[in-house]
């Protein structure tokens, strides 16, 4: 649970919201290095970016983090091998063994599901938080009663058809009854009548 809480607190805090949406780019405390496929170029000034969006700062912090993962795998297989060669005693040995095999499972992880998510669909992993503003059309009040009349009386013919139809249908239904109703006054028990 203590390690969850802070995952949901950043990830309700990296949600994009409307108010977030208007901001364009932040300007950061410490400058980040330059990356060619995260940053662009016309930001970067000295190999450094002062000037950031979100949905770039989110990508950076992606790739920082893969970069990340790979460079501590990394550490911990030369520590690992560190432990197996220089110690003569067994559980040492085989802790340092235990360690590169963890560190080559992490790292084959962490690149495998960077794969599968470049394979299954590459916007998976070119992470876009950016909002498209609402566009509202300006309507004259004179223009939205012209169109709202226009669509109430073609509501309204519609709906005269429909009442029209219903009232056919019932003048048939009420022959058939009183033709029923007189059939069965004459006493006429033909099985026709019996079923309807």
């Amino acid at each position: 649970m203590k390690k969850i809480l802070p995952l949901i607190i950043l990830t309700i805090a990296l949600i994009p919201t409307p108010g977030r949406a208007a901001i364009n780019s932040y300007t950061l405390i410490e400058p980040l290095p330059c990356i060619d496929t995260v940053t662009d170029i016309s930001r970067c000034k000295d190999g450094v970016q002062k000037e950031i969006d979100l949905n770039t700062y989110i990508l950076y912090v992606y790739k920082f983090s893969i970069a990340l993962a790979v460079f501590l795998a990394i550490i911990m297989i030369i520590w690992g091998g560190f432990l197996y060669i220089t110690s003569e005693v067994p559980f040492i040995k085989s802790d340092g063994r235990a360690k590169i095999e963890n560190a080559v499972w992490g790292l084959v992880m962490v690149l495998v599901s960077y794969l599968i998510l470049m394979t299954v669909d590459p916007r998976l992993v070119n992470i876009d938080t950016s909002i498209e503003p609402i566009k509202v059309e300006k309507v004259s009040l004179g223009q939205f009663a012209n169109e709202l009349g226009d669509d109430l009386r073609a509501m309204n013919v519609q709906v005269q058809q429909q009442i029209a139809q219903m009232n056919s249908d019932l003048k048939k239904l009420q022959d058939k009854r009183a033709e029923l109703e007189k059939k069965i006054a004459d006493g006429d028990t033909s099985p026709e009548t019996k079923t309807e």
